[in-house]
């Protein structure tokens, strides 16, 4: 393909940006598809493996509430979701009237509440990792899986995380990585998935 037809495809909306929704995202400052819905603020590749993959009665624990609360709430059957920033949650809020979302507001400590709210719930399919405090997120999140269940972190490819990351291997969690652009910034990032034999994601 020659330069001058992928920028004609570009402009014209027929490109990659247009299609995942990148275009649209970076003009709304919201993590959303090509259509204006929300989808998580992760990397794309890693969005279209969970849209094939995410069933409707799966529960979901997240810390980081955002669009992907959104998405989740749309997706799966019941969202839990903890967050430090009450002004964020009063904005959120308004757009989750009436969906499946149990929203904890826990003031940020290390090692606290915060990242230890999670104990509270069992049997949880899912458990995202997007918020603050996440090596700490990342060592109490295992013990309220489902036998199936996995976690989603995103940005791992910070070093910074590395602790966090090899306590879930030394735990036999294995690590897939999705690298990519995600929505409304140019950088490339990974999002990872932790998993163990006979998961609730078929890997």
């Amino acid at each position: 393909m020659k330069q001058s037809d992928g920028l004609r495809k570009l402009q014209l909306g027929d490109g990659y940006l247009a299609q995942t929704g990148w275009l649209r995202s970076l003009g709304r400052r919201n993590a959303v598809d090509k259509d204006g819905q929300p989808i998580p603020w992760f990397t794309y590749p890693s969005i279209a493996f969970l849209q094939r993959r995410v069933r409707h009665e799966m529960h979901v624990f997240e810390w980081g509430l955002g669009s992907s609360t959104l998405w989740w709430a749309k997706t799966v059957s019941k969202v839990v979701s903890v967050e430090h920033d009450r002004r964020w949650i009063e904005y959120i809020s308004k757009h989750l009237k009436g969906m499946p979302i149990e929203i904890h507001h826990i003031v940020l400590k290390y090692d606290g509440e915060y990242s230890q709210k999670i104990h509270d719930y069992k049997g949880l399919h899912i458990i995202a990792i997007d918020g603050r405090d996440r090596i700490n997120c990342a060592k109490h999140a295992s013990a309220s899986l489902r036998h199936d269940g996995v976690i989603i972190w995103d940005n791992t490819e910070r070093p910074a995380y590395l602790p966090g990351i090899q306590h879930l291997n030394e735990l036999g969690f294995r690590q897939l990585d999705f690298v990519g652009m995600g929505p409304m910034v140019a950088n490339i990032w990974q999002t990872s998935v932790f998993y163990r034999d006979g998961n609730c994601l078929g890997l």
